[in-house]
Formats: C-alpha cells, structure tokens, sequence
C-alpha cells in the first residue's frame, strides 16, 4: 500500500505482506515507482506539453540553469529589496497600524534580520510558496499588508494566532 493512499495498491495481495528488513527495497522501489512514474510523470508531461505551446524547448538552452529555475520557480534572492528602506515600499501598515507604530517598524526590522532559509518559510506560510513571485515582493497582488487583529471577548492578544489571507 502507498504510505500516503492506503487504497492504493503497490503490488497484488501487498496488504497481505509484512513489511521487513529483508523487503524494505522492493516497497522503497514500488514507492518510488507508484509517485514518481504514475503520479508526477503525468503532471510533468502536462507541464512540458503546455510549456511547448508557448516556447520552443530547444529555447530554454540559451538560458542558465539559474535563470530557467527563477523564470519557472520565482526569486531566491532577496537582498536587494530586504532594506528598512525598501521594505515599507512592499509592507503597508493598516487597520490598526500606520508607519510609525513600533509593531511595524519592528517587523520590517525582522524582516530584514531574518536568515535566508527563515525568509522562505516566511513566504511559505504567507502565500503558500517558500519563493516569492517573479520581481519579489513588489509582485504579490495584493501587497503584504500588516493590520492589527483585535482580540475577542476574553481573548488574550498572546493567544491570538497570526493569519494570512492569500
């Protein structure tokens, strides 16, 4: 059975094997096959076949490897626009917050301190996606935006969670 679909079966009668020292290579090999070979080739067959209706394949050797990896992939380089100077351009304060308030310059100076590795799962769990959109952050539609959450009825403000909206 595949680990993340226990419907799927890997081989005949499979339920019915136990999983071993002396078989964990055949089951890694059945796993490997079942996602890769029926679940993500067909996706990237997709892919490639769409991309071949709007570019020329042989095209994309003109470009590095770095280069096809941002094009398809989006920015990993951040330095550029991750200054206390640039940022308030990309991060609006709102409802509840304006530029001046100690929260906002607060978090853009985390976000400028912030390690790389930390960035990616910043954006992660803004948009979903550890890089951000070609151009950086002056491409999220809508801008990021920092508003104040305003605790209910007996809710602590630590006990309020951060959100997102994407």
């Amino acid at each position: 059975m595949l680990p993340t679909a226990p419907e799927v079966a890997l081989c005949e009668k499979g339920e019915d094997l136990l999983l071993t020292m002396d078989n964990l290579g055949s089951y890694l090999s059945l796993v490997q096959e079942s996602l890769f070979n029926k679940a993500y080739r067909p996706c990237v067959s997709a892919f490639a076949g769409q991309l071949k209706k709007v570019i020329r394949v042989e095209h994309l050797s003109y470009f590095r490897r770095e280069e096809v990896n941002q094009l398809f992939c989006g920015e990993v380089d951040y330095s550029y626009e991750f200054s206390l100077d640039s940022l308030p351009l990309y991060v609006l304060p709102m409802h509840g917050y304006s530029r001046d308030s100690p929260q906002y310059t607060n978090f853009l100076t985390i976000l400028v301190e912030m390690p790389s590795h930390m960035k990616g799962l910043f954006f992660k769990f803004l948009t979903g996606c550890p890089r951000l959109p070609q151009g950086g952050l002056k491409s999220l539609c809508p801008l990021l935006t920092l508003v104040k959450k305003i605790p209910l009825q007996r809710e602590r403000v630590d006990d309020i969670l951060p959100s997102v909206m994407t």
